[in-house]
């Protein structure tokens, strides 16, 4: 699996955990967006963990600014546990 892949696969796993996945996908298909792209672009700059925060304008959505940053942080934090794991399993 490519990096590319599995992030796409964690990231998915992590918004259906959450419950955002369709508000997430609909949010970003708004804004003109694939998912796809962002992932190619976040990890070509190696900002793996802008994938909600960069992805599109939290006050223009319906679930509003709020919502978004929470879903952010909630994301940063799974993320970071992620990464934390693998480094250690390289040690």
């Amino acid at each position: 699996m490519t990096e590319r892949e599995t992030l796409k696969k964690t990231f998915d796993e992590f918004l259906k955990k959450h419950r955002v996945y369709g508000k997430y996908y609909q949010n970003i298909r708004t804004s003109n967006l694939t998912v796809e792209w962002m992932i190619e672009n976040v990890i070509k700059n190696n900002e793996e963990d802008m994938l909600i925060s960069g992805a599109f304008g939290w006050l223009n959505t319906p679930e509003g600014d709020d919502f978004w940053s929470n879903i952010d942080y909630l994301w940063r934090e799974y993320y970071d546990k992620i990464i934390a794991g693998v480094n250690e399993v390289k040690k």
